[in-house]
């Protein structure tokens, strides 16, 4: 199934019975293919924009056009590049944009297919410069900007996703997401007058959205990192320093949510243990010292007053602000019975 059909498919399932555990898994197969066609094309435009080459040379070509950046770096001489640029196998680099764009969006209010984010920073590019229209944004520059370090092997495709071509993909979910929120209408009363919608609970969801993504989703955010500097502080010395510490390197350095049993094994303690007595206590102290810490406090107030988000009206429930992930279904299981099951649905295509 081609990136057209399957996108297609997917908003037709989108209206198809909710409930229905059908309709649910062929939509996760199906995000699941997806992940992994723009997965290997970001890593072909940005590896365009190292080489040099013209846009559009390889990246639209998936793996085929990984294989020929693979024989153009080792012709060229560049043999250091790190392998998993060109891997068949998926990256990851799809998933970290997918959670970034997720996050900012829900910051904004809005909902947002984070495909339909890649497939514009994909095709939003001019191949000629000297056009109007012409942004030098998007994975084609990420390369061109990183393009050393990618030849040196300094650079992965996680490491890629998560810096440079999530701060270029995060200005183009901003820029999506405010025009939307324009095009919202208001209800209006009698007179014509807008209405003023009170949901205190939608108000703190979306503050814990955007703290969240200060915080942890956006990595290189400078603001982010003097709070976890301070996240850092607010638990050193206690019993639970080690297994915070590690859960949080393992963040900034993967980019990525370590489960707690991962996390008590590395420290030496039970699942039990780091859930009841380390997770939830050292979130309470965290907050509790930051919302003591005024000049951090107004440094947050004022991005959010940036991003015209409502600041909370108290200390938020850790609980709720960073809720511990379950563990997620066996993809290949999910592809299985999903696939079986479109087969049957030839109506779909």
């Amino acid at each position: 199934m081609n990136i057209k059909t399957a996108s297609a498919v997917l908003k037709l399932l989108k209206t198809a019975k909710a409930d229905d555990p059908r309709v649910k898994l062929a939509m996760r197969w199906i995000r699941a293919s997806l992940a992994d066609d723009y997965d290997k094309m970001l890593r072909a435009q940005v590896l365009e924009g190292a080489a040099g080459v013209k846009i559009g040379s390889w990246w639209k070509q998936g793996q085929r056009g990984l294989d020929k950046a693979r024989v153009w770096f080792a012709e060229n001489g560049f043999d250091k590049v790190d392998p998993k640029w060109f891997d068949k196998q998926y990256s990851g680099m799809y998933g970290i944009l997918e959670m970034a764009i997720m996050a900012t969006a829900k910051g904004y209010g809005v909902s947002l297919e984070p495909h339909d984010i890649m497939n514009s920073a994909l095709m939003g590019l001019r191949a000629d410069p000297s056009k109007p229209g012409h942004r030098k944004e998007g994975p084609y520059y990420a390369g061109v900007d990183l393009s050393d370090k990618i030849k040196a092997g300094k650079e992965t495709p996680r490491a890629v996703g998560g810096g440079k071509l999530k701060a270029y993909l995060g200005r183009r979910v901003s820029d999506t997401a405010k025009a939307k929120k324009i095009n919202e209408t208001m209800p209006e009363g009698l007179e014509g007058q807008e209405l003023e919608v009170a949901d205190t609970a939608a108000k703190e969801r979306e503050a814990s959205n955007v703290l969240m993504d200060i915080i942890l989703i956006n990595i290189s955010d400078p603001l982010g990192k003097k709070i976890r500097n301070f996240m850092r502080k607010s638990w050193a010395g206690t019993s639970q320093e080690e297994a915070m510490n590690y859960w949080l390197d393992t963040v900034e350095q993967e980019r990525r949510f370590p489960q707690g049993k991962e996390v008590a094994k590395a420290v030496g303690i039970t699942p039990q243990t780091f859930s009841q007595r380390y997770w939830k206590k050292t979130w309470k102290q965290f907050f509790d010292a930051l919302w003591s810490n005024q000049a951090l406090i107004k440094q947050i107030q004022d991005r959010f007053e940036i991003e015209q988000t409502p600041w909370f009206a108290e200390k938020p429930d850790p609980e709720k602000v960073f809720a511990v992930r379950s563990r997620k279904a066996s993809d290949i299981l999910i592809r299985r019975i999903a696939s079986r099951w479109l087969l049957t649905q030839k109506s779909l295509f």
